[in-house]
């Protein structure tokens, strides 16, 4: 009797939440005349009008160059990792250069952007809400709580190719390695850039 009231009382709520994302979406967008890596910065300004196109006011969790990046501080791939508060959901944008095997080179660039959800929708929570076993308005407080789990990152940073540049000015036997970038938090929990080589890594002010 009380998931039967339960599941009345979620499919009641579900359909006066009109901004909620219910299913995941994906999209690609082609990208004319960038045939060539871009910085962080660059790459950002790209994928932000696609996150305000789903949120607002959307928050930037995190950033990765995914295939590593090159002594110039620009890569082939940009991860860009989203919360939308307004959509209870998760945004992947990721910025990339196509390759064309039979140019052996770059051609055109894309954005791929696939959101999710909050929980996602073969999530046992959401099954919970079905059954009545979970109040839907229950699922508001989940979000606060992963909107908490980790810190939004600034919507203006210090671009890859100054944070890299000056890395490499620092350490020259940095010129003929392999280095990966992406955000995190440096020892005293605050965000930051982390640069790793193959036996290093560095934590660079963001």
């Amino acid at each position: 009797m009380i998931k039967d009231i339960r599941r009345l009382y979620n499919k009641l709520g579900q359909a006066f939440d009109r901004q909620s994302l219910v299913s995941e979406e994906k999209s690609v967008h082609q990208l004319e005349d960038i045939n060539d890596p871009l910085s962080a910065g660059q790459a950002f300004a790209l994928v932000l009008p696609f996150a305000r196109k789903l949120d607002r006011n959307p928050r930037l969790k995190l950033i990765t160059a995914a295939d590593g990046i090159n002594i110039d501080g620009k890569a082939s791939r940009w991860e860009f990792f989203f919360d939308l508060p307004g959509r209870r959901a998760k945004l992947e944008c990721d910025w990339l250069l196509t390759w064309d095997d039979s140019a052996d080179a770059f051609q055109g660039a894309q954005i791929e952007v696939r959101v999710q959800p909050f929980p996602p929708a073969d999530n046992k929570l959401r099954q919970m809400v079905d059954q009545g076993g979970l109040l839907y308005q229950q699922l508001e407080g989940l979000w606060k709580q992963e909107r908490k789990r980790t810190p939004d990152l600034p919507d203006k940073f210090r671009d890859s190719d100054i944070v890299i540049g000056e890395l490499i000015t620092q350490n020259k036997n940095l010129l003929d390695q392999e280095l990966s970038l992406a955000t995190g938090l440096n020892p005293q929990g605050r965000p930051c850039w982390l640069a790793q080589s193959r036996s290093d890594t560095f934590h660079l002010d963001l």
